[in-house]
């Protein structure tokens, strides 16, 4: 449960403070438009300070990485 809608967690992030998960959404929408800090803990939180908790979006980043490389590997095999 998100801590700052109240509603089940959706694309799920943190602060690295408290480690409250809230959907990354809320959390990085209460930094930008309210207040740069953590509303639980309310220690000063930059949107790069926050973690995605969400599997699925650590995953895309991951795979994404991987064929980057993959793809640089095999240009300078063909160079």
């Amino acid at each position: 449960k998100c801590y700052i809608c109240f509603g089940k967690l959706q694309d799920s992030c943190m602060c690295p403070f408290c480690q409250k998960l809230a959907c990354e959404k809320c959390l990085l929408n209460w930094i930008r438009d309210k207040k740069a800090q953590c509303p639980h803990c309310r220690m000063t939180l930059k949107e790069n300070q926050v973690i995605i908790t969400s599997t699925d979006k650590i995953m895309l980043e991951n795979n994404t990485k991987f064929f980057n490389v993959n793809n640089a590997i095999v240009k300078n095999i063909d160079n």
